[in-house]
């Protein structure tokens, strides 16, 4: 991942790609968050993917390809001194 300097402001999406509500009531909340990363396409962006745990959907990738964005993982250690901020504990039920 490069950023160019030149470029000026970028817009940075921290996102795991969990779409869980929608802006409409009964709209799908994953369709309303492509078309809204497709909307984007073009504007200078970062989507860093905080998705943790064991069960991945890569939908901050899916997000970031509408948008013709750069994409870079959110590494957290995996025993990190907050046990609340362990991967394990931040999956999904």
């Amino acid at each position: 991942m490069t950023l160019d300097a030149e470029r000026g402001a970028q817009l940075v999406l921290f996102t795991d790609g969990r779409a869980n509500v929608p802006t409409q009531p009964g709209a799908d909340p994953w369709a309303e968050a492509l078309g809204a990363a497709r909307a984007l396409h073009g504007v200078p962006a970062l989507v860093v993917d905080t998705e943790a745990g064991r069960v991945r959907l890569g939908r901050a990738a899916q997000l970031a390809r509408a948008m013709g964005a750069d994409l870079a993982p959110l590494h957290l250690p995996e025993h990190h001194p907050d046990p609340s901020l362990n991967p394990s504990s931040l999956e999904t039920p």
